[in-house]
């Protein structure tokens, strides 16, 4: 499994066992912390959300999570990152990042996860556009 991917819509739970499958090949790891996001159903200005359209500049993507994933690897003693977002459209209810991080003790994971997400949400060229169920749309952050 790559370490880093971006998926054409909503990602599938199967994932994750797919993510821990990838995981298990060292046996010096006691923590694994697994992060999923969704795509919420929220009402905006009267406006409920039917789904969001993410687009990624996804070579610059790439490279720069890489950078950060050694980064974190090195600032907190990680073994495994796995980092997989949703491209496209991602109805309300569906998955669209999921996060994975091995270590050997769970500090470590948890605080790296923690490092992680505001990284992918304000670093990352990622743009998410929500989908009225009007047909009308607002690019948001």
């Amino acid at each position: 499994m790559k370490q880093i991917q971006f998926i054409e819509g909503p990602l599938s739970p199967q994932l994750t066992v797919d993510m821990l499958q990838a995981h298990t090949q060292s046996l010096h790891d006691g923590a694994y912390t697994l992060f999923c996001g969704r795509v919420r159903a929220d009402v905006n200005d009267g406006l409920k959300v039917k789904g969001i359209n993410y687009s990624c500049y996804e070579s610059m993507a790439v490279q720069l999570l890489e950078k950060n994933l050694a980064e974190l690897k090195n600032n907190y003693t990680i073994s495994e990152i796995f980092v997989l977002h949703s491209v496209g459209f991602v109805p309300a209810g569906g998955i669209s990042v999921m996060l994975m991080i091995s270590a050997p003790h769970r500090k470590q994971a948890l605080e790296a996860q923690e490092a992680l997400l505001p990284i992918i949400k304000f670093e990352i060229p990622i743009w998410k556009k929500e989908i009225y169920e009007d047909g009308s749309h607002t690019w948001t952050s």
